[in-house]
């Protein structure tokens, strides 16, 4: 039976603190989405990691999201990879308070905020810094850092495999305790934003309400330097293309007419 060889190899790297290497070994098999064959950028990664190794993660997983659900260690304003707290209700929150704002007369100015590779540039050391605040530390942590570190990758490309090559940052795509990890190091941004904010995984609306356009631009931008700045000391790029972070007002038509300026962050 193979459940009791792989019950013992995973009781055994639970208690090392140890996580076999030939489990951190991924495929990368590149999906065309549109555009050009011959530009990276239109191609979406799919990484194909060993199934055994989902196993011990998923045990892990469900030991780790209880304890910070019973603890109450996430943010509510996290949303994405946690049970009962998908897109749809991340979008009716944010929704609703738009619109008890400006039935109160109020404009609403918000900031969409998109993360360029935020998955794949997470820093592991980073990460694990900021492990010991949600509880894990000691061996749990050990075990988190050979989780991360030393882990591979090939390129699965007309069935030629490209060699392997480390990987140095970004959570484990296509793992189970990757996008666990990764709201673990975006959890604390509430902590330095003093307005509204909603996170969806990697896309964060920050935003506020005030019936002067001057104010609303001033109390953004601040906002905005302050989480410029977090980034900047977690190692993270903001994404500033065309689409992908911006700026927008909300408030009725006769409330928005007499306002003359804009908002710039």
């Amino acid at each position: 039976m193979l459940s009791v060889p792989l019950s013992h190899v995973i009781n055994l790297s639970l208690d090392t603190g140890q996580f076999p290497q030939e489990w951190k070994a991924a495929k990368i098999i590149p999906l065309h989405k549109s555009g050009s064959t011959t530009i990276f950028d239109n191609y979406r990664p799919i990484s194909v990691l060993p199934i055994v190794s989902k196993v011990i993660e998923k045990i892990v997983h469900k030991q780790l999201m209880n304890f910070l659900d019973e603890n109450k260690l996430l943010s509510t304003r996290q949303f994405g990879f946690r049970a009962k707290m998908s897109t749809e209700l991340a979008a009716t929150l944010l929704l609703d308070d738009i619109r008890k704002n400006v039935d109160k007369g109020q404009l609403v100015g918000a900031v969409f905020v998109d993360l360029s590779k935020a998955f794949d540039t997470i820093s592991h050391s980073k990460l694990l810094t900021k492990l010991p605040s949600y509880g894990i530390d000691g061996k749990e942590r050990t075990w988190f850092e050979d989780y991360l570190f030393n882990r591979s990758a090939q390129v699965s490309y007309n069935d030629v495999l490209s060699e392997a090559q480390q990987l140095k940052s970004g959570v484990p795509q296509g793992s189970i305790l990757g996008p666990l990890l990764f709201v673990l190091f975006f959890n604390d941004i509430t902590d330095i934003i003093d307005t509204n904010i909603v996170k969806y995984a990697d896309d964060t609306v920050i935003y506020w309400a005030d019936k002067d356009v001057t104010n609303l631009s001033k109390i953004l931008t601040n906002e905005m330097a302050k989480l410029e700045k977090w980034m900047d000391e977690n190692e993270l790029i903001l994404n500033a293309k065309k689409g992908k972070t911006e700026v927008l007002v909300f408030g009725t038509a006769q409330r928005t007419k007499r306002q003359s300026g804009e908002i710039c962050v």
